[in-house]
């Protein structure tokens, strides 16, 4: 993934400098939708950058540099947060991408490629870039098709098959980002991709019984 490519200036900005690690988020959307952010991109920009339901981004900039403002609405946040989590079309693997791309394919490589006849390689690492940035580089999608035929290839894997999978020293040897510090890779470490890993299946299916769009973008 690209570190060097300026993306919208939300992520340039004050909360994005805080943020540390490269996270992926998932989004399905109408076709027509997603039409109008190629289109428009201060729409794209408002899209990529809506980190949480109900705060701005001016908003959120306000609520890193102060403190007592946090705690005044620590309520709010704490819901906001929660609405994010239940959103069915969105789902966030935040630094879990690279472990669940590594389970799903045996492949370390962060290059992203899109493979049309590979649907679990392009889970993570595939799509079509899209004519809008984010913090590392174009966002990438996928049509109706390729939904289509990337939840019939997730619905062929289970939990369990992910587990059966992971090995810490496999994993420690490849470096799979981020690198557990200190100690790296453990039983620990991973347990977050089995969690997301369910949601991330009925995403998809959703997606694809909707005939739906999804854009995945890293920030």
């Amino acid at each position: 993934m690209d570190s060097d490519i300026t993306g919208p200036a939300c992520l340039s900005r004050d909360v994005g400098r805080k943020r540390m690690g490269i996270e992926v988020t998932y989004r399905r959307i109408p076709k027509a939708e997603f039409e109008l952010l190629q289109a428009d991109p201060d729409k794209a920009e408002e899209f990529v950058c809506s980190v949480l339901p109900g705060f701005g981004l001016d908003a959120l900039i306000a609520l890193g540099d102060n403190a007592e403002a946090r705690r005044d609405r620590g309520a709010d946040i704490l819901a906001a947060f929660q609405s994010r989590a239940d959103d069915p079309s969105r789902v966030d693997l935040e630094k879990d991408w690279h472990a669940l791309h590594f389970l799903l394919t045996g492949d370390s490589s962060m290059e992203t490629v899109h493979r049309p006849e590979q649907p679990l390689h392009n889970v993570v690492m595939g799509g079509h870039e899209a004519n809008f940035q984010t913090g590392y580089g174009p966002a990438r999608w996928f049509d109706a098709g390729e939904v289509k035929a990337i939840s019939q290839a997730l619905s062929n894997v289970s939990v369990e098959d992910l587990k059966g999978r992971f090995s810490a020293d496999d994993f420690n040897a490849a470096k799979i980002y981020p690198r557990p510090r200190p100690g790296g890779w453990d039983a620990g470490e991973i347990e977050g991709v089995f969690h997301v890993f369910p949601k991330l299946v009925r995403f998809f299916q959703e997606a694809a019984a909707a005939e739906e769009v999804v854009v995945v973008y890293a920030t």
